[in-house]
Formats: structure tokens, sequence, C-alpha cells
């Protein structure tokens, strides 16, 4: 899965009150993404379905959000959950390059998708792209553990395309 990555260093800052999303580490908090700085990341993501959407993402970086509650330093994994309760596990490692996103080549999500914030990074593979997230929850899984277990996977509802 090819992932083509540019990084701006202009910072956004929304005036709307926008989306909310739950961050869990040491502490749980629910935010207002307008309430974070924005960045731009030119990436490609490839579908599962084979698509490929190349864009400027502009959105809030996860570390930030991470700093927020506090997540632990043994984190591992993210487990992103959307509003349909499609859920994932992404290593930490790829994830902190990654946004929740508001906008896709200047264009806000919400006018013209069926979500309104979309996880994203160039390092996350593109099933792993969680189409209108709630919630980002830090973990610290041990060797044995199978991050899938964490997983609700299912592509074919339709309301998500």
């Amino acid at each position: 899965m090819a992932h083509d990555t540019r990084r701006s260093t202009r910072t956004h800052r929304h005036p709307e009150t926008g989306p909310r999303l739950t961050v869990v580490g040491d502490d749980r908090e629910t935010v207002r993404l307008a309430d974070f700085p924005t960045v731009d990341r030119d990436c490609t993501v490839v579908c599962a379905s084979g698509d490929r959407t190349s864009a400027t993402w502009t959105g809030v970086p996860v570390p930030e959000l991470l700093d927020a509650v506090g997540a632990p330093p043994e984190t591992t994994h993210l487990r992103v959950v959307a509003d349909d309760g499609y859920a994932v596990c992404v290593e930490v490692r790829d994830a902190l390059d990654a946004l929740v996103a508001l906008r896709r080549d200047g264009t806000r999500l919400a006018d013209a998708e069926a979500y309104p914030t979309r996880f994203v990074g160039p390092s996350v593979p593109g099933e792993r792209c969680v189409k209108g997230p709630v919630a980002v929850e830090a973990h610290a899984l041990g060797a044995r553990d199978d991050p899938e277990e964490l997983e609700a996977v299912t592509l074919d509802d339709p309301q998500f395309g």
C-alpha cells in the first residue's frame, strides 16, 4: 500500500464549533476539534476497494490529541472507532504522523461526504483510514496480545461507501 507524503508547516484554526472526538489515554475527554491547531498533510489513501485518493488533508495531528489526555508512554496501539461502530487498531508508530482530518483539498469533509472527519495518515493503510471517527483510544498491548481483538471491521456499510 503506497502513501505519498509532503508536509506543510501552515497551521489553521477553524471558527466553527464542529465535530467532537472522545480521546482516551490516562484521562478520557471529549474534545472539540476546532479547539486544536490543524496542519496540512499531503498523502494518498489506497482504499480496500482499490480506489486511490491523493489529496491535501487538513486536520488535528494525533499527537496533539494524545497530549490532551496524557497518553501513557507505553502505548503501542491506537483504537480508532467510527460513528457506525467500525473500529481498527493502528500501531502507534504509524499513527503519530496521522490526522483527524476536517478538510480534503480545502473542502470541509462535512460538505462533501457523509462523514465530517476522517482518520488519515501517510503510514496508515487505507482500510484503517477511518471515516467518521468518534473516538481514539490509547492501548498498551503486550507481545501476546492480538490487536485484532479490539477491532470491529465491516466494509459493507452503504452509508459510508
